[in-house]
């Protein structure tokens, strides 16, 4: 199987999101080159696929990722907002 030939981009950022990148790159194994293009695949993904679906990101907290009962109420408290906020964006714009 043939190899994609990747080519450089420069990308100007200050010191602040050059160290998080730094710090991303090590915490997930990788590098930053490796950082960045997922993140751009998946900001790609999201803009194209915008249409059709409406992506929702939870950051859960580690607290309740071990205890289902506390992360089944977190999730449903969550649910419900996100339920109230998509129909409230949507009845907004169907003017």
């Amino acid at each position: 199987m043939t190899q994609k030939k990747i080519k450089n981009t420069s990308i100007a950022m200050d010191q602040e999101m050059k160290e998080l990148l730094r710090v991303s790159a090590i915490k997930k194994k990788t590098n930053s080159s490796g950082i960045v293009r997922e993140l751009i695949t998946n900001y790609l993904d999201l803009v194209v696929n915008d249409a059709d679906e409406t992506p929702i990101i939870l950051r859960i907290p580690a607290d309740k990722r071990s205890n289902e009962k506390a992360l089944r109420e977190w999730l449903s408290v969550k649910n419900d907002v996100i339920v109230k906020a998509l129909i409230k964006n949507e009845n907004s714009t169907c003017v």
